[in-house]
């Protein structure tokens, strides 16, 4: 989903899962080796921005919710 409200981007991405999400410090972290780099580059690209970013790993529905100006 993506839309402008109040002169700002929303995004919002959601992906079903399957297994255990482990989150550290609010951002998904992945067990694998050389992975999990994304959603720490998103939430650093938010920032950057003045926006703000949020994970969210429950019932086996992944959300990632994007604001900004």
């Amino acid at each position: 989903y993506c839309s402008i409200r109040q002169k700002k981007l929303l995004i919002e991405v959601i992906n079903p899962y399957a297994g255990t999400v482990v989150m550290q410090d609010g951002i998904p972290r992945s067990m694998q080796s050389g992975h999990g780099y994304g959603c720490r580059r998103i939430q650093t690209i938010a920032q950057r921005h003045q926006g703000i970013c949020a994970f969210d790993a429950e019932n086996g529905v992944f959300t990632l919710r994007i604001v900004l100006p």
